[in-house]
């Protein structure tokens, strides 16, 4: 789950987990009891406006049921069986898993159908509410919180990336440095593109077939020729072959790599990734410099390794609350 939740703050700019008390029932018995850490994808995660996680008042995550799991949420929570019914038969299955395989276009599967389903946390009136737009005449259940957390919410505040005292929207950290990547990709392709053009190329008349033969001959090779003095009386061979100029395509594509070059040191300048943990070293530069290069680097990443471990340990203390609130003697000797 972590490595998740670390890929969503790398690259969108935010990862979010969710601590679930799940017991096994068996016989209206609860046997073995879990608290589970899942994992809730940033698209799938919805909060109020707000400017610090202090500020939020209800927080929600998309889930995904099947027609009969939506039929046992309504009748669990509602202990109404006519109303779980129509559930059942009026809840409109209107999400599908995207399958993406090699060649297929995206968007095009044939995994199960499902009903989307948000559970909100309200920590105002200090509930859980559940909520499905394919049934948009009730919620499908509205109960207290399975867990009575000491934040209420059952997610730590989200491992997220830069943001400012105004809002919890996160900028990614692509967006600090997507001029230099967008730079580096032109100069890539325009690279690639003078590679292709940097070909030895000529021309030579057509009555002098041998000078083809002599460039594709191989090393050492010997080729006969009766018209030797039509050659020298012509200037040579130096002189009947026009090679195409490809010193000024050279020269372009020359600058081209410094400039990417130059491009990719401002990139990871504005990361924080020092040539040192690059593993680019210089061994002219004495230990010290290296030393202090390394230093640097950790200094840029120290706060995000910090928030990763924040963001570990309110999850282990949301673990915790829920085996010290409904853990059983016998299930905590037997873990």
């Amino acid at each position: 789950v972590m490595g998740q939740v670390v890929e969503d703050r790398l690259l969108p700019g935010c990862g979010v987990a969710t601590v679930e008390y799940a017991p096994q029932v068996e016989q209206d018995k609860v046997g073995w009891q879990a608290a589970e850490t899942r994992y809730i994808h940033w698209e799938d995660f919805l909060t109020n406006v707000a400017r610090t996680w202090q500020e939020v008042e209800w927080c929600g995550y998309r889930v995904f049921k099947t027609r009969k799991e939506c039929y046992e949420i309504a009748l669990r929570n509602s202990q109404d069986e006519e109303f779980a019914k129509d559930v059942f038969n009026e809840i409109t299955l209107d999400h599908r898993e995207e399958k993406k395989e090699d060649g297929a276009p995206r968007g095009q599967s044939d995994g199960p159908a499902k009903a989307v389903v948000w559970v909100i946390w309200d920590k105002t009136d200090k509930q859980v509410i559940q909520i499905a737009p394919g049934y948009p005449k009730a919620p499908l259940g509205i109960m207290p919180p399975p867990v009575k957390f000491d934040n209420f919410f059952p997610m730590p505040r989200p491992l997220q990336s830069t943001t400012s005292n105004d809002s919890t929207n996160p900028v990614p950290d692509f967006e600090q440095y997507v001029d230099q990547a967008d730079e580096i990709d032109l100069m890539t392709q325009r690279i690639g593109v003078l590679s292709q053009a940097l070909r030895l190329r000529g021309l030579y008349p057509a009555d002098m077939d041998a000078l083809k033969q002599l460039t594709e001959a191989g090393d050492a090779d010997m080729i006969p020729y009766d018209q030797w003095q039509l050659i020298a009386e012509r200037g040579g061979a130096e002189a009947l072959v026009i090679w195409f100029p490809v010193e000024a395509i050279a020269k372009t594509m020359i600058a081209c790599i410094e400039a990417r070059d130059k491009a990719i040191d401002i990139m990871y300048q504005g990361t924080g990734i020092s040539d040192i943990q690059r593993g680019d070293t210089d061994p002219n530069e004495t230990k010290g410099a290296q030393q202090l290069k390394a230093q640097f680097g950790g200094i840029r990443i120290r706060e995000s390794q910090k928030d990763t471990q924040r963001f570990i340990r309110d999850l282990l203390r949301l673990k915790a609350e829920v085996i010290c609130e409904h853990f059983t003697l016998d299930v905590i000797k037997a873990m």
